[in-house]
């Protein structure tokens, strides 16, 4: 749609942002290594920083050739930098780490360019990494919080949740305004063409009066467009994940009561699933019938 970036457009300049962080993170990591409050060895800061930068070259040289790219790639890029996060923190104080609010930032930007359903995708994420990194670290972990790290958590579902849904209600307005745009338009080249043909015709400048006389003037205006509210069969998608997150949730209830020496970071990651589902079906229902 004209005027609307593309997901491709919107990738690249992702790339150009995580170039800026990859070089920020590491040269705050290099100094508090350096200091002594950063336990990364020198062959993890290699590690970490230098997968970080194959990764994001590899990015530059896909996205910046390709003319379009898959509704799944802007999926896999956020998943790889949760992963790569979630292990400078394990290696930075766990939940001490102060690098913890980066979630925060890869929630809010990728929030903000892509609506609810990539700010659910990315808190479940989040509640899936960060407990396994937790569970194999130290045991015994100095409390970083009131309330410990469930607080932690819950703060970030909050964010995601009320940032998506805005996120979503202006990317919905901004879709349907500009297919109203593309709409009057049309309406407007076909309203010149015939009066522009016509003996006598007015200027291609000048707004044509309207007649009884003129069937185009009659068509009748443009709907809203109802498939705008959710993006990319976003409605759909969500439908089809809530039973399998049902499943889970009962699953992992399941073992709650009947096998409870079941490693929790094994079993937390199942809670989160079926509790996804639930959200989301619950934002589908908010979106569709509340028009947020």
């Amino acid at each position: 749609m004209p005027g609307i970036e593309s997901e491709c457009q919107t990738e690249r300049s992702k790339t150009i942002a995580r170039w800026c962080g990859i070089f920020i993170l590491a040269a705050l990591v290099y100094q508090q290594q350096v200091q002594g409050i950063v336990t990364l060895s020198r062959t993890g800061f290699l590690s970490l920083f230098g997968a970080a930068l194959l990764i994001n070259l590899f990015h530059s040289f896909y996205l910046f050739r390709a003319g379009a790219c898959s509704s799944f790639y802007k999926y896999i890029s956020v998943g790889l930098d949760l992963m790569l996060l979630t292990f400078l923190i394990s290696n930075s104080g766990l939940n001490q780490s102060p690098y913890f609010f980066v979630y925060f930032v890869l929630l809010v930007s990728n929030c903000i360019r892509y609506g609810l359903v990539m700010s659910l995708y990315i808190a479940v994420l989040v509640n899936v990494f960060y407990p396994i990194a937790l569970s194999l670290g130290p045991h015994q972990l100095q409390p970083s919080v009131v309330g410990g790290e469930g607080l932690k958590l819950l703060a970030f579902w909050g964010v995601a949740l009320y940032g998506g849904a805005v996120s979503a209600r202006i990317r919905r307005q901004v879709y349907e305004i500009a297919a109203y745009e593309d709409t009057i338009a049309e309406l407007r080249a076909a309203l010149r063409k015939p009066a522009a043909t016509a003996p006598g015709a007015a200027p291609m400048d000048e707004p044509l009066e309207q007649t009884d006389n003129n069937p185009a003037i009659a068509e009748p205006k443009p709907q809203p467009a109802e498939h705008l509210r959710l993006l990319n069969n976003e409605a759909e998608w969500i439908k089809g994940l809530a039973p399998v997150g049902v499943v889970l949730l009962l699953i992992a209830l399941a073992l709650t009561f009947f096998a409870p020496h079941v490693l929790w970071f094994l079993l937390y990651p199942l809670l989160i699933v079926g509790a996804f589902a639930a959200l989301a079906t619950t934002a589908a229902w908010l979106l569709r019938y509340l028009r947020l």
